[in-house]
């Protein structure tokens, strides 16, 4: 039990490139003159901690970097507060340097010196190093309740930020609290066409709409064509820009239908839903056929190739739920993954009816379709990663899942679903998640090589900044956070 805690709380902060650390000079002046003899850094932690309050913490980046790698030399030889300053330091610095085996190490050292579980440490009149561990906890994000209790039962008077930070009290201050969201451009057209339906449909409409508005954080429902056209070669007209516009009302009125559909397949519709959903599915088509009449048939195969794909997913991906077991049949073969990239192809039809309108070679249509069959796989499994376990609990196999079952061998029929889920989970966190995160990487990789070879786009273009990149750097990220909570723990466990 008190081992889970701390390594709990110490592996938390992996990947996280939070830098909202507290700006004060921590009141260790007088308490860091100097590093240890042992070490191979010269700089004084004092003068790092100086500088980082300036935000001048790059001009000792190679002394930072020398610390880090310098590890095994001072996790042996300091003392536990000096530890931590180090730790916190460099955390600082950069999230990156403090690896799994550093935290490991962190881990061991204060576990031995745990005088209760969750704190305090080394000695209940040693509220300076108590106070260290518990702002470093602060910084990772994963404050220690109990060391913040009893510091708070020693009537500790916080003098500096460093200290209120330390006992939970302190009003970190989140800088992008000011900046005012701006709805874009297709999101007010959306919001103002919702609000002509009639007023028990509108009130429902502005919620989903809000739903949306809420999950896409960079913009690519609404303006997906808009970093398109804008990417293109050829620089696009004023009247372009506006098409592009009106294909992300288009694409908007298209997500708020799936996303009912989507709701109503798990059961957790309502009837008026059900109109808004019709409506909004109208309005989509209309918009698409409105303005690319002449490609009528096209629009209708994206169409046809969603409803199909969501049939084949009712057909095939959906096991019963009953009473905490779960009857598992054949998991769904989700093949290449083109499939994943077929469910949701209508969000891409706007970049793609942009080309047929500027009489585009077939080769280069051919190199569209398939970078953006990549960045829709890339994306569901996205997707699927993080949802595994809530689509498992209602019975439905997504491309995760179904890896996972294969991957265990899970014979059919009935069983028992949390064992089931504790048993798959194992083999996620071994294999299968960084196998789907590479999976992610590979395709985002991939679409992007295939548009830059196809001259479609410039060098430097809003999509690959816009779509694609984000993409790949959250799965990169994840993939960092994974490899250093596997050292870790490597570590930890090592005698």
């Amino acid at each position: 039990m008190k081992q889970s805690l701390l390594k709990k709380a110490t592996s938390k902060h992996l990947g996280s490139t939070d830098k909202d650390g507290v700006r004060d000079k921590f009141n260790l002046e007088h308490h860091l003159n100097h590093l240890s003899e042992n070490t191979s850094v010269k700089i004084n932690l004092s003068t790092l901690v100086n500088a980082y309050l300036n935000d001048n913490l790059n001009k000792y980046s190679n002394h930072i970097q020398a610390m880090a790698e310098d590890y095994k030399v001072w996790t042996r030889d300091y003392s536990i507060d000096k530890l931590i300053i180090q730790i916190h330091i460099l955390y600082l610095a950069n999230p990156n340097l403090i690896t799994g085996d550093i935290l490991g190490i962190l881990a061991k050292r204060l576990i031995s010196s745990e005088l209760e579980i969750g704190g305090p440490y080394l000695s209940k009149n040693d509220l300076y190093t108590n106070t260290l561990i518990a702002q470093l906890f602060r910084t990772f994000d994963s404050p220690l309740p109990n060391l913040e209790k009893f510091l708070l039962n020693q009537k500790l008077i916080p003098k500096t930020e460093f200290q209120r930070s330390a006992l939970g009290l302190s009003k970190r201050t989140n800088h992008n609290d000011h900046k005012k969201s701006k709805i874009n451009r297709p999101y007010l057209i959306a919001k103002k066409e919702i609000k002509k339906l009639n007023p028990t449909i509108e009130k429902i409409g502005i919620a989903f709409l809000d739903k949306i508005i809420s999950v896409d954080k960079r913009s690519e429902i609404s303006l997906l064509s808009f970093y398109f056209v804008n990417s293109l070669v050829k620089c696009p007209t004023k009247s372009d820009l506006e098409l592009s516009y009106h294909l992300g009302v288009a694409n908007i009125y298209a997500w708020i239908a799936y996303t009912i559909y989507d709701d109503f397949i798990d059961e957790e519709g309502s009837p008026p839903q059900l109109s808004l959903a019709n409506i909004m599915h109208r309005l989509s088509y209309q918009a698409y056929t409105q303005k690319f009449s002449a490609q009528t048939d096209f629009i209708n195969l994206h169409y046809d190739s969603v409803d199909n794909s969501n049939l084949w997913e009712l057909e095939n991906c959906r096991f019963i739920v009953k009473d905490g077991y779960i009857f598992i049949d054949n998991p769904p073969d989700y093949g290449d993954g083109d499939f994943l990239a077929q469910r949701s192809v209508g969000h891409v039809l706007g970049p793609k009816l942009l080309l047929k309108l500027n009489k585009t070679p077939i080769a280069q249509e051919k190199s569209l379709n398939d970078a953006l069959n990549k960045y829709l796989i890339a994306r569901q499994i996205g997707d699927d990663v993080k949802d595994w376990k809530e689509d498992l609990k209602n019975g439905h196999i997504n491309y995760v899942v179904s890896k996972l079952l294969r991957s265990a061998r899970v014979q059919k029929g009935q069983q028992e679903l949390d064992e089931l889920t504790e048993n798959l989970q194992r083999i996620f966190w071994n294999s299968i998640l960084e196998e789907s995160l590479l999976e992610i990487i590979d395709n985002i990789d991939s679409a992007e090589n295939i548009l830059l070879n196809s001259n479609l786009l410039k060098k430097e273009n809003d999509f690959i900044q816009n779509v694609l990149d984000p993409l790949r750097e959250i799965a990169k990220l994840d993939l960092k956070k994974h490899l250093n909570d596997k050292e870790f723990l490597k570590s930890y466990s090592s005698s």
